[in-house]
């Protein structure tokens, strides 16, 4: 038998990783290379055991915004906040958006959110764009965790 658990992190949102392992029959004469490709998504965060009592409070804190914001994103959640998240729970931490010849700092202003953040929801876009504050001419679907209530247009 053989089990492979992969934790992400917030920060791993959109990436696409592969891992490869030998694995080797128990007599140790066969073995065979092989590799699984994992997706990580955008916008949602699953709580797992190894982060202890997990809440909308702390969560919301790692990501600069209030309990109340990540409380509204998910309305199938009948705790409070401050209520621990049973392991396995997952959480939407943003909305999906599309956009095109978007500067990093117009979606910013437009959603009232950190760059940061942004950043940090959207391991998929390679830094160069956003060190550049420009995220591309070609259409990317860019998780968002906008300041509550708040949209500008820009």
């Amino acid at each position: 038998a053989f089990l492979f658990e992969y934790s992400s992190s917030l920060s791993k949102g959109g990436t696409n990783e592969e891992f490869c392992f030998v694995i080797t029959d128990s007599s140790q004469q066969q073995s065979q290379l092989t590799c699984i490709r994992v997706q990580v998504s955008k916008c949602t965060f699953v709580t797992d055991s190894s982060e202890g009592n997990q809440t909308l409070e702390r969560l919301a804190a790692t990501l600069s915004t209030s309990p109340a914001q990540l409380w509204l994103l998910n309305p199938n959640l009948r705790k409070s906040p401050d209520s621990a998240l049973s392991p396995g729970t997952s959480i939407n931490i943003g909305r999906m958006t599309s956009t095109t010849n978007m500067t990093l700092s117009k979606l910013s202003d437009m959603f009232s959110t950190d760059q940061a953040i942004i950043k940090m929801l959207n391991a998929d876009i390679p830094q160069s764009w956003m060190a550049n504050d420009s995220l591309s001419s070609i259409m990317q679907s860019i998780c968002i965790l906008p300041r509550s209530g708040s949209y500008q247009t820009v």
